[in-house]
């Protein structure tokens, strides 16, 4: 793929361990689609050279006095593919202020966030996980994951259903979708794991569940996606994505639903 003009933001606050991994993180993407990185920062600005340190790919570093600013100017460029950004944590909590930002960025972006909660974090991807929801539909999800796959050099999508019911309907509609999508992974030349988890209706936990898979799974990043394209918070993301986003310590990308 050539994205000569192409480009990775990364919106970073500070100097933390996790905006640093951030800028690493969107270094390993920007070898896969083959692009430059743009830093948008609006912390400190005695730190900024110090940026420029963190990878070679750096095309820009761009101080912004506020978020807003920083969005609007991510709206006006459409050659950003992805938006990079770290959810810094105190202890197994959420920065609040780290998650109102993520959230603008879902009410106003339709551009693909990688989401980064931890310092540590593969190399190189080998395992997707794509959870499946029978009430969204999944095909432009499930393109990303074959893309992704394929750039990075083969990365195993594993595609995961979590099963809170013994309704035999439901079991049936949840197979036949596993069917479907293993079949048009594995046409695309991808290797795919399929599997459904049963979980305890009283639990409905999906997001622990997909945490928990992911990390059996030994899985470099999560991706998830937006319940519709309406752009406000009820819409843009749903209980189950937010459970995720804001509870793994594995990288997670979220997909916004395109038009047709």
């Amino acid at each position: 793929m050539n994205n000569s003009l192409k480009q990775i933001t990364v919106i970073i606050n500070d100097l933390n361990e996790i905006s640093k991994a951030a800028i690493h993180h969107a270094n390993l993407l920007s070898t896969y689609y083959n692009c430059l990185i743009n830093v948008y920062y609006f912390g400190n600005k005695k730190e900024m050279d110090l940026l420029k340190n963190f990878s070679s790919k750096i095309n820009q570093i761009k101080y912004f006095s506020t978020y807003d600013e920083i969005i609007k100017t991510i709206e006006n460029n459409t050659n950003v593919l992805l938006i990079v950004m770290g959810l810094k944590t105190k202890g197994k909590k959420n920065n609040k202020e780290d998650i109102e930002q993520f959230n603008k960025i879902l009410k106003k972006i339709s551009i693909p966030v990688v989401t980064i909660r931890n310092a540590n974090f593969n190399k190189h991807y080998k395992h997707i996980i794509l959870p499946l929801d029978l009430t969204k539909v999944t095909t432009q999800k499930v393109s990303k994951a074959i893309e992704l796959s394929k750039l990075s050099g083969g990365a195993t999508i594993n595609i995961l259903s979590v099963l809170f019911t013994d309704d035999q309907f439901d079991i049936n509609r949840l197979t036949r979708q596993m069917i479907d999508v293993k079949s048009e992974i594995e046409k695309n030349g991808v290797e795919c794991i399929a599997e459904i988890v049963k979980a305890s209706p009283e639990d409905d936990v999906f997001g622990s569940v997909i945490i928990d898979y992911a990390h059996k799974s030994e899985a470099d990043l999560i991706m998830i996606m937006s319940s519709s394209n309406n752009h406000t918070r009820n819409h843009s993301i749903d209980k189950d994505g937010w459970e995720i986003i804001t509870g793994s310590d594995l990288p997670v990308m979220n997909i916004i639903p395109q038009a047709n």
